[in-house]
């Protein structure tokens, strides 16, 4: 069967990028004949060149300089970056007006929607990722680990008409599956909880680095105090008995460059292989990333998930009860940094829980189509 996978493929972010390649080679696996849609929703708030300065804050200079940094790094890091899809994606000529997204999925028996956080209606209402009006794909229409962000109360009517017409529903967290739930739909169309797609695919084919190296990997999405980090890696450092484990922080993939003086180096320009690499190199991960904990886990590599947004809580939160890890999640405001940092994994445990979600998964997709 012709299958497109349609996500957020039109930014630069590691997690949404593996996720979407893993479930390109696992669908093909099963069979299919799968593309990525290179769909580049129309920005309608594009940031002016000047925006973004800090030109009116008491951190003027500092400001400057990092903005200098991103107009000089950013766009050859998007080259680069645009290059790892070209390379591995197998995408769609590119779309971005719903004629254009028309046109494209008509090429398509099925088209499976997700994962990642597709349904975010805090960030975007698009009706292309409900097949909604005006979108009149006619095809088998599958959502598979769909994400609505956070908890949401949203149950809008056109959501609910359009999700009435997929045949097969499943998302990769239970607030996603409550809030799918008010939507009325028919009788025999239950959504499922169903695995992240980083988690069905073994990527044997990325050179990793080794585990256990002599580094801690930190991956950070969102700002806390330097205080917090340094307290973390005081205790990590504390854990494996190395005062000097060396520190390295893996920038954010065309976000903005943040200058931390703990990191002793920083990576930038990697491409999502290369971020794999480095994460399962490293003797303790330290992140507030959904997929950084993901491949912690799968490679064993001890983790502790932070979080400061609302936005991240409820799915780091469920990830560390999915897979018994609770206690090595934690929000800014914790006072059990070290029982945290402490956690002892039970990786038998972790790997048997990982195994049969897969299975699950991969019976869902296999049925869906």
């Amino acid at each position: 069967m012709k299958v497109g996978i349609l996500s957020l493929n039109s930014g630069y972010n590691f997690g949404g990028s593996l996720q979407s390649y893993a479930l390109k080679n696992v669908l093909e696996g099963l069979g299919h004949d799968v593309q990525v849609i290179d769909y580049h929703p129309v920005d309608l708030k594009l940031k002016k060149f000047w925006r973004g300065w800090g030109l009116k804050g008491p951190h003027l200079g500092a400001n400057v300089s990092r903005r200098l940094s991103e107009l000089r790094h950013l766009g050859p890091y998007r080259a680069k970056y645009d290059g790892f899809k070209i390379k591995h994606f197998n995408a769609t000529a590119r779309c971005q007006s719903f004629d254009e997204v028309n046109e494209v999925f008509s090429t398509f028996e099925a088209i499976v929607v997700g994962s990642d956080q597709v349904w975010n209606l805090t960030w975007h209402d698009d009706p292309v990722f409900y097949f909604a009006e005006p979108i009149n794909f006619e095809g088998c229409k599958i959502s598979y680990a769909s994400c609505c962000g956070r908890n949401s109360d949203r149950n809008d009517d056109w959501i609910s008409v359009a999700l009435s017409e997929f045949k097969a529903i499943s998302v990769r967290n239970f607030f996603t599956l409550s809030w799918v739930e008010k939507m009325n739909l028919p009788v025999g169309l239950e959504p499922e909880k169903v695995a992240d797609p980083t988690l069905l695919y073994d990527f044997e084919e990325i050179d990793k680095i080794g585990m256990g190296g002599d580094y801690i990997f930190v991956y950070l999405l969102s700002e806390a105090s330097d205080e917090f980090h340094r307290e973390i890696i005081h205790e990590i450092r504390n854990k494996h008995s190395a005062k000097t484990l060396k520190v390295i922080l893996a920038m954010p993939t065309g976000i903005k460059i943040t200058k931390y003086s703990w990191a002793d180096e920083v990576l930038w320009m990697l491409d999502p292989f290369e971020w794999v690499s480095w994460l399962v190199g490293a003797a303790h991960v330290y992140t507030d990333s959904f997929h950084a904990v993901i491949f912690s886990l799968k490679n064993r590599i001890p983790v502790l998930a932070y979080y400061t947004e609302a936005i991240r809580a409820p799915r780091l939160i469920e990830l560390g009860e999915d897979f018994g890890i609770e206690a090595a999640v934690i929000s800014i405001d914790s006072d059990s940094i070290s029982m945290a940092v402490g956690h002892e994994f039970n990786w038998e445990v972790i790997r048997a829980r990982i195994e049969k979600i897969r299975g699950d998964s991969l019976r869902f997709l296999e049925e869906a189509l």
